[in-house]
């Protein structure tokens, strides 16, 4: 039996909520387009290597664990492929998944709590310096990150759901 996430009256979506996610994930945006990290090494040169491969439809065999990250690779390729060969591009899909973050933690902390508690969750994540730096590098935690909070605010929906 799944404890209950949702409390028993939800606070109804209105446009002041809409008004509100769209200056966050605007201060969010900004902050880690200003803040852009970039390409540092590491890992993201075995995405990047694997990104491009599949990008020009070479699908070659790889023994190293981060080769074989589709989450971050087939997305990774997508945007190369689309956009050309440029680390903007290359970053892409962490930075969208780092502000799709923040949209969805101000929509489960709006379900769970209400517009201030949602406010204030959502601009704590959307200005906290890792989760800005992590945006603008090449690696699987901010899609990982994204997922979870998914995976989560679809239980959310779920056990609601459940319920009615």
């Amino acid at each position: 039996m799944l404890m209950q996430l949702t409390p028993s009256f939800i606070p109804p979506w209105s446009k002041s909520d809409t008004l509100a996610l769209f200056v966050l994930l605007t201060i969010a945006v900004l902050l880690r387009a200003v803040f852009f990290t970039g390409f540092f090494g590491s890992d993201e040169v075995t995405y990047v290597g694997v990104a491009s491969e599949i990008a020009r439809g070479e699908w070659g065999t790889h023994y190293y664990i981060g080769s074989n990250r589709y989450g971050v690779n087939l997305p990774l390729a997508a945007f190369l492929a689309i956009f050309g060969m440029h680390e903007w591009a290359a970053s892409l899909w962490a930075f969208l998944t780092s502000a799709g973050e923040v949209v969805l933690v101000y929509w489960v902390a709006h379900r769970l709590a209400g517009r201030n508690t949602a406010i204030a969750a959502a601009l704590l994540l959307s200005t906290t310096p890792l989760h800005i730096h992590l945006a603008g590098r090449i690696m699987a935690d901010p899609p990982l990150a994204f997922f979870i909070t998914l995976s989560f605010a679809l239980l959310l929906m779920a056990e609601h759901r459940q319920k009615a």
